[in-house]
């Protein structure tokens, strides 16, 4: 395999040399771990707790408990707590514990496993967390009072730097201080100008502090170095004037990152950039939106980079893997359980109406579009639960019936909800309906209200039609899906109770031109309060959850599919187990939705997750260097049956794909300085492949990266050791 490649970036022109390997594709071969590729994810929980708004806070990660802390600020009035966010969810560790304060400094002494804060304004006290989890103060005297000071941590010789600040009287410093974990010593007078809102970070791999910007009576673009004696001027220009910025230290690929700040315009950025030593170069131009002012940290067990607060990114947590940023964040859609959801296509969202909510019913609308919920609209049909949607997609509308044992027929059409005047079915709850595409018709069964029901109706051009009384048996909170490859309905579960008789069934029953049949004893065994949709890509009824005696302490976890014939079992983890939530089909991102219900731990739940999401790539190296023998190169996670491109650089960096070739936009890993296209391979069936060649003793010490040539996702660097 012998390619070489010309790639233009964003300046210039970079030769791509070739790393010569002698490289059998065996495309055949399996890799390990396939049936991982695809796995649940969570998106967005709006039921867990996370902190008031504020700015002014102070933000570090503490390696001992493993959590991002977040601390005091200044919100409705000064704050004095402190919260933990461990990547998933914030958790409330203290209140008080620390005298309230703003535009403070914070960072971790990884020695002593002791986060260390000092200053704000008027004070010139310093507080230690260390592995106990409680704050003390420590000193009272050291550096002056100052706010939007900057200090890191500079583990080759154990102290915290802090340089700058503002005194809060107009005055900035532009004095160097050292703590040791015992006692404050100046150390330097000389340096960077007398500045305040400048950001630091402390380089590892190199052993110096990196100042960048600030304000010194004008917003500056001076980039400095402190290698513990002097400091060293060594660039002038940088990525522009900037302050309100901030800056940690990504280990993971060797690099300073700055992130946000005020331009010299005064206006907001939403742009991260990386700092290797010699250069500033754009990682990304957007992301989080254009913030200053917000916090930043490097969580170091995980390999990310966060971000919170600041301008338009408000409460929303942001995080950096390398490659891409994805958020977190709150809203006031809360708890849900009983309530109903479907995909809209034409407009890429997925609708949910009503449920029962933390406040009670709920009559409000609320859409996803993939990253977020949007409140949008309060009106239209009443609150309730227990109701059944489904999407019209001959007329491109979502229809409602029923809930809360009310009998009334909606549509919303993406902007008003609109009521159907038309007599049919009994008012009832806990029904199941499903839309007939091929005939563009709307089948309703059973449900409850009054007593158990049985029936089974079509809403057909612009009434409803009684279709039989014969079929299942009375049941509630059984599901129903219309397949249309086989162009038929599946029905699932439910449960009867006549205080005398209980029944949770286990049965699929299966509507056609012929009529209802049954099959009984079906594999998922007796369920209700689950939730089922149709899965067009492949072709399957997906159905999750539920309870198997309808109570609330037998909740089951597992995800089904149903091909036609048969039941299997896809997943039993991700979600809690849980019943009354509701699931969708996204046909264009292709996977699936799953929002709320109840579980037993805590409770209700607001929780957004997603299945279906290929994982990005795996790459692994079978081989030791130098080596002349056999190498053996295995990835997994890939698109199946799509095509790779492997790629070499003698270090790690950041390099964007220019515009006009595959890919374009991608950043990767590795610095364009020695970056080599090494060709292109073809996955398996299953995503994966194995390559078996020779690799030089020159390539030793490099490293590879894999890219999906369909997702354009990427492999985590791999060192060549």
């Amino acid at each position: 395999m012998q390619l070489t490649r010309r790639i233009a970036p964003a300046a210039g022109f970079i030769i791509v040399r070739l790393l010569i390997i002698t490289l059998l594709v065996l495309p055949t071969r399996s890799a390990a771990g396939q049936s991982n590729c695809v796995d649940w994810t969570l998106r967005a929980d709006v039921s867990l707790e996370w902190p008031e708004p504020r700015g002014a806070f102070a933000l570090a990660y503490d390696r001992l408990h493993g959590q991002t802390l977040y601390v005091a600020g200044y919100g409705h009035e000064p704050l004095r707590d402190t919260w933990g966010w461990d990547g998933d969810r914030w958790t409330f560790l203290s209140d008080g514990q620390i005298t309230s304060r703003y535009s403070h400094a914070m960072a971790y002494d990884t020695r002593r496993n002791t986060m260390v804060l000092f200053g704000g304004p008027l004070r010139t006290d310093t507080w230690e967390r260390g592995p106990s989890g409680e704050w003390r103060q420590v000193a009272t005297s050291g550096p002056s009072s100052r706010i939007n000071s900057a200090m890191v941590y500079d583990s080759r010789r154990g102290v915290m730097v802090l340089f700058g600040g503002d005194d809060s009287r107009g005055f900035n410093r532009g004095d160097t201080w050292e703590w040791n974990g015992s006692t404050w010593t100046q150390v330097s007078e000389t340096g960077p100008a007398p500045r305040f809102a400048h950001a630091m970070a402390y380089d590892s791999r190199r052993g110096v502090t990196v100042l960048y910007g600030g304000y010194a009576g004008a917003r500056m673009s001076d980039t400095w170095e402190w290698n513990g004696e002097t400091w060293t001027l060594v660039n002038e220009v940088g990525l522009g004037a900037r302050n309100h910025h901030r800056m940690v230290f990504d280990e993971a690929r060797g690099v300073s990152l700055l992130a946000g700040g005020l331009d010299d315009a005064a206006q907001p950025r939403g742009d991260l950039w990386s700092w290797d030593g010699q250069e500033w170069r754009l990682v990304a131009p957007s992301g989080p939106g254009d913030h200053f002012g917000h916090g930043l940290a490097y969580d170091s067990s995980r390999g990310v980079t966060v971000l919170i607060g600041g301008g338009t990114s408000g409460r929303n947590v942001w995080e950096w893997d390398g490659s891409e940023w994805t958020r977190h964040f709150p809203t006031d859609l809360g708890s849900t359980r009983s309530h109903a959801m479907v995909y809209d296509p034409a407009r890429r969202r997925t609708v949910m109406f009503g449920g029962n909510t933390t406040d009670g019913l709920s009559g409000k609308t609320w859409e996803w579009d993939g990253r977020e919920w949007t409140l949008v609209a309060e009106t239209g049909p009443s609150p309730r639960s227990g109701h059944a949607m489904v999407y019209d997609s001959r007329r491109r509308v979502t229809v409602l019936f029923g809930g809360s044992r009310l009998a009334d027929l909606w549509e919303w059409d993406g902007q008003t909800w609109t009521e159907i005047h038309v007599s049919g079915p009994s008012g009832r709850g806990g029904h199941a309906m499903a839309f007939d595409s091929r005939r563009g018709e709307i089948v309703l069964f059973g449900g409850f209200g009054p007593g158990f029901n049985l029936d089974t109706w079509a809403y057909r051009d612009g009434r409803w039609v009684l279709v039989t009384r014969r079929g299942p048996s009375r049941r509630t909170g059984a599901r129903m899906v219309y397949d249309p490859i086989r162009d038929n309905f599946i029905l699932y579960g439910g449960y009867f109770d006549d205080s005398e008789n209980y029944y949770v069934y286990d049965e699929t029953w299966i509507l056609d031109s012929h009529g209802w049949r049954v099959i009984h004893n079906s594999p998922p065994g007796p369920l209700v309060w689950h939730t089922m949709t149709f899965d067009p890509d492949h072709g399957a009824v997906l159905m999750h959850g539920g309870s198997y005696t309808a109570r609330e302490d037998t909740l089951r976890d597992e995800l089904w599919q149903w091909d036609g014939s048969a039941w299997t079992l896809l997943s039993n983890v991700g979600p809690t187990a849980r019943m009354d939530h509701a699931i969708a089909y996204d046909s264009h991102e292709k996977h699936l939705i799953l929002f709320g219900g109840f579980d037993n731990q805590p409770g209700q739940r607001g929780d957004t997750w997603t299945y279906g999401h290929i994982v990005n790539p795996s790459l692994t190296l079978d081989t030791s260097c130098p080596q002349s023998g056999p190498a053996r190169l295995t990835w997994s996670c890939a698109t199946p049956g799509g095509t790779v491109g492997l790629a070499f650089s003698t270090r790690l960096g950041f390099f964007r794909i220019p515009d006009g070739q595959p890919c374009a936009g991608t950043w990767i890993n590795l610095h364009p300085q020695g970056l080599q296209l090494l060709g292109l391979a073809h996955s398996n069936n299953q995503g994966g492949g194995t390559i078996n060649g020779n690799l030089p003793a020159r390539a030793c010490g490099g490293y590879l990266q894999l890219i999906d040539a369909a997702t354009c996702a990427t492999s985590s660097p791999v060192f060549i050791e």
